[in-house]
């Protein structure tokens, strides 16, 4: 799964609950990124919060939006730094990254395709001037 720009609030809420997850279950092998999975884990709780002074008061209702709006800049942040960092301790190339909701960096191959279809140039002969627009 490649990452791509989440923009409700409950797609951003379950990509970090996923990655969580993933880092948890792959702790050995991501190795010590235990500060930023620390951050994403406060920044989902305080979504989670806000979510549901959200939800409860209706009076509250736009000053909890700016703060659940702040609060899922900084989880998105969060998410993306670690995310950086994985890669950069698995490596960009590697499989694994893809329980992460990483796309990891494969090879392209070149693509042959048809042959070209725009006509040839005739060949010209060595000491022939090639002709060119003529005069008005």
């Amino acid at each position: 799964m490649a990452t791509s720009r989440k923009s409700s609030q409950a797609d951003q809420t379950e990509d970090a609950e996923r990655l969580l997850t993933a880092v948890r279950n792959n702790a050995a092998v991501v190795g010590d990124v235990e500060r930023e999975r620390e951050l994403v884990e406060s920044a989902l709780a305080v979504v989670r919060v806000v979510t549901g002074r959200q939800q409860d008061a209706a009076g509250e209702r736009q000053q909890a939006s700016k703060e659940l709006k702040a609060a899922l800049f900084d989880l998105g942040e969060s998410v993306r730094h670690l995310r950086v960092l994985l890669k950069a301790h698995i490596g960009l190339r590697e499989e694994l990254l893809v329980k992460f909701g990483i796309g990891p960096m494969r090879l392209q191959r070149r693509r042959t395709g048809p042959p070209s279809t725009t006509p040839a140039e005739p060949p010209t002969e060595p000491g022939v001037p090639t002709p060119g627009p003529t005069p008005a």
